[in-house]
């Protein structure tokens, strides 16, 4: 998931071009809402079939504040 769907297509073409085959879902979603982490949660549970979801890891990053910014 990402909060930008620009960064999700470029993320879906990296993952098809090591492992044409893999299996991909894509949600934008910004994981500082509740919600929409419970969306996609749920999201990622129909579109796998699965009956539960044990862990899910969204490995979201912060930018690091350049220190010429200040």
């Amino acid at each position: 998931c990402d909060i930008d769907e620009d960064n999700l297509a470029e993320t879906v073409a990296e993952c098809r071009a090591a492992v044409p085959d893999c299996q991909l879902l894509t949600f934008q979603c910004d994981v500082s809402d509740e919600l929409q982490c419970l969306e996609f949660a749920k999201a990622v549970s129909e579109g796998f079939a699965a009956s539960h979801i044990n862990l899910l890891f969204n490995n979201a990053v912060r930018p690091a504040r350049s220190a010429l910014s200040h």
